[in-house]
């Protein structure tokens, strides 16, 4: 009998996820996702719990436009939708 390769996938996907699901303080990310991304998302959180929108970065370099810049993804409606959640 053959495994349906979407549990196989599944199963795959969870053990590699796994450690997320269990504990908050921990990220399964790595590469552009964590040295470039994340970091926007931190940004614009914490920009917004402060009552600010995040028109500029002062992180990068000597400061850089942060709503104008796409990598960002600030302008992406999902991004809008997927803000209040922990």
């Amino acid at each position: 009998m053959r495994a349906n390769p979407y549990l196989v996938l599944t199963a795959i996907l969870a053990l590699a996820v796994g450690p997320a699901w269990i504990s908050s303080q921990q990220l399964v990310v790595e590469g552009d996702v964590f040295r470039i991304h994340y970091p926007w998302f931190v940004l614009w959180r914490d920009a917004l719990a402060a009552g600010e929108f995040p028109f500029w970065n002062p992180y990068s370099f000597g400061g850089i436009p942060a709503f104008a810049t796409l990598q960002a993804g600030y302008g992406y409606p999902l991004h809008w939708l997927l803000t209040p959640l922990p």
